[in-house]
């Protein structure tokens, strides 16, 4: 895929997961609970309430770990995207370091005279090339 694309997915990706997140944060309220019966025995527990999709109790513990997975996850696909695809951008096209192959020479490894690159057997001896 051509880098200026894949930044733009990634970007979108970004977006994506900003505006789940402005959505779980709008939709949810969590607060912290402390439950004591006894002087000795409180239990402090997270409760979390969903406030517009009328979910409650494990419904809405599901909801809202789902929504934070999901902008985790978007952002941390968005954040990659985007990296390779200015990494590649700066790096630009890949030079290879090597220079090209030389043609193959005929030389003659019997008395070294140098025949055409297409020759089978040497002009001066008739040796057979490599």
């Amino acid at each position: 895929m051509n880098a200026k694309i894949t930044l733009f997915f990634g970007l979108v990706l970004l977006a994506f997961s900003a505006v789940f997140y402005a959505i779980y944060i709008d939709s949810t309220e969590a607060y912290v609970v402390t439950d004591c019966k006894t002087v000795n025995s409180c239990k402090t527990y997270n409760q979390i309430e969903c406030k517009f999709s009328g979910l409650q109790g494990r419904q809405c513990t599901f909801y809202v770990y789902l929504m934070y997975g999901a902008c985790g996850a978007l952002s941390f696909v968005g954040v990659v995207m985007v990296a390779v695809s200015l990494y590649r951008i700066i790096e630009g096209p890949r030079v290879s370091a090597l220079p090209p192959p030389l043609p193959r020479l005929g030389l003659c490894p019997k008395c070294g005279t140098m025949n055409p690159p297409t020759s089978k057997y040497c002009s001066e001896c008739a040796t057979k090339l490599a």
